[in-house]
C-alpha cells in the first residue's frame, strides 16, 4: 500500500480469512460448498483453507516494502525470523485498462525498481530467504482513481475482467510469484466513479472470488488490504462500504483492513462476540485507537480460521504502544500480522528508489539526502525492544 499519510490517509489492520477454491459462475459470487461441518471440522458456511503452497495458514508475519525495495529487502533479510511473507508494492490499478497491470512509478512503465531489481528479482531475493513473495497492486481513489477498478469490476469493455485475471495469473506464474495482494481504497471518488456496497458490493465479491480461484488453481493465493472507510460493517462507511466482512473470507485468502491508530485503546481479554461504534464515530474517520478496530474485524468476521493484524512501524503510530499491540493480538488469538515499514516525511516523494530519479541508481549524495527509516523503532514500547524482536517472538509463540 502506498504511504498514506501524505494523502491524509492511515491504516492498517489485517484480517486473514480463508476462501473456497471453486469458481463462481459469471456474474455470481462463490458460494459455499456445504451447510454443515465437514471431516476437518470446519463450521458451516466456512471455505477450506488457502493452498498450503501460499504460506498463509498458521502463524505468519508479512513485512511490506513500498520505496526503496532493494534496501527494505536488505533489512528483511537480515531479520529473516521476523517474517514469513514479502508484499513488495510493484503494480498500479489506478487507470488500468487492459493487460498486466502498469508498475508503480517507475521509469516509462518499465519493469526496473530499485538498483535495476525488476519483480522477477524481487521474487528470487525474497524466495532466497526462505519467505514468500506476495507482491502487491494499489488501486482506488486515494491512490489517484477509482476508474481502473470500475473497469475491472463494470467489465468494460467487455472482457476487461477476464483478461486482467488471465494476465495476472501468467505474470505471476512466468515470474514465480506466490500469490498477489489488492491493496484498495475507495473514498474520496467524485460522482460516477463511487464504488460502494450499493453499486459494487455484488461486483467485487464476484471480480475477488474469480481472481482467488484463479490463483488458487496454481497454488497462490489473494491477500487484500483495505481501509475503515470502505467496511460495510464501519460506521466510517455509512454502513454503505463495499467490503462485507461476513462474507470476505469467501473470496480473499488473507484481508487486510487497515487501521493505523495512534493511540491503542481499550481492549479485551478475547475476541468479541459484538462490536457497537464508538461514541461520536463518524464517516471518514480513520484515526480510531488500534483495539476498536482488532474488536471490529474480530465481531464481524465470519470466517476466523486466520486473522492478520497490520501495525505502522512510526514514532507516531503504532511504536509507543508496541508492545502492547502485540499482547492484544496474541490474547484475541490471531495467528498473523504485518508491519508498514517506514515514515519518510522529510523525503522528496519523487525520490522512491524505483528507477525513476537520480537517487535510485545509487548517487551518493542523493541516497544521504533521502533518509529512509525501514521498520523505525524509535519510540518503542516497551523501552530497549525493536519490531524484529516483537515479530519473531511472535512467530515462535
Amino acid at each position: 500500500m502506498v504511504f498514506r499519510l501524505l494523502a491524509g490517509s492511515f491504516a492498517s489492520l489485517f484480517l486473514t480469512a480463508a476462501c473456497s477454491s471453486s469458481a463462481p459462475s459469471a456474474g455470481t459470487p462463490p458460494q459455499d460448498a456445504s451447510t454443515s461441518s465437514d471431516s476437518s471440522g470446519r463450521e458451516a458456511g466456512q471455505p477450506p483453507p488457502p493452498p498450503d503452497d501460499g504460506g498463509v495458514v498458521g502463524k505468519s508475519a508479512i513485512g511490506w516494502a513500498i520505496d526503496f525495495p532493494d534496501d527494505v529487502l536488505d533489512v528483511i533479510g537480515a531479520h529473516k525470523s521476523a517474517f514469513t511473507h514479502v508484499a513488495v508494492l510493484v503494480y498500479d490499478l489506478a487507470g488500468y485498462t487492459s493487460g498486466v497491470a502498469p508498475f508503480w512509478r517507475t521509469p516509462a512503465g518499465q519493469d526496473a525498481f530499485q538498483h535495476g531489481m525488476t519483480s522477477a528479482t524481487m521474487a528470487q531475493k525474497v524466495h532466497g530467504m526462505g519467505l514468500k513473495f506476495v507482491p502487491a497492486m494499489h488501486g482506488g481513489q486515494e491512490y489517484g482513481s477509482n476508474q481502473g477498478m470500475i473497469n475491472i469490476l463494470d467489465d468494460s469493455p467487455p472482457g476487461t475482467q477476464a483478461g486482467f485475471i488471465s494476465a495476472m495469473v501468467s505474470e505471476a506464474t512466468t515470474k514465480n510469484f506466490d500469490g498477489f495482494t489488492l491493496d484498495l481504497a475507495m473514498g474520496g471518488a467524485p460522482a460516477g466513479l463511487i464504488i460502494d456496497s450499493e453499486h459494487y458490493g455484488t461486483k467485487m465479491e464476484t471480480f475477488l472470488g474469480a481472481f482467488r480461484a484463479a490463483l488458487h488453481a496454481h497454488k497462490m493465493v489473494l491477500l487484500l488490504a483495505f481501509v475503515p472507510n470502505d467496511v460495510k460493517q464501519s460506521c466510517t462507511s455509512y454502513g454503505n462500504g463495499v467490503f462485507d466482512l461476513l462474507q470476505l473470507g469467501r473470496y480473499v485468502d488473507l484481508a487486510m483492513m487497515e487501521a493505523f491508530g495512534t493511540t491503542l485503546g481499550t481492549g479485551g481479554s478475547t475476541c468479541p462476540k459484538n462490536y457497537t461504534d464508538p461514541t461520536g464515530c463518524f464517516g471518514g474517520d480513520i484515526f480510531a485507537p488500534f483495539a476498536n478496530d482488532v474488536d471490529l474485524l474480530c465481531a464481524n468476521t465470519a470466517q476466523q480460521p486466520q486473522m492478520t493484524v497490520m501495525m505502522n512501524a512510526s514514532p507516531t503510530m503504532t511504536n509507543p504502544f508496541a508492545g502492547d499491540a502485540m499482547a492484544l493480538v496474541e490474547s484475541y488469538g490471531i495467528p498473523s500480522v504485518s508491519l508498514f515499514p517506514q515514515v519518510n516525511m522529510n523525503k522528496d516523494p519523487g525520490d522512491a528508489g524505483n528507477g525513476d530519479d537520480a537517487g535510485e541508481g545509487g548517487d551518493a549524495e542523493s541516497r544521504a539526502e533521502a533518509t529512509y527509516a525501514i521498520y523505525d523503532s524509535t519510540g518503542m514500547s516497551p523501552a530497549g525492544t525493536d519490531w524484529f524482536t516483537l515479530l519473531s517472538a511472535f512467530l515462535a509463540h
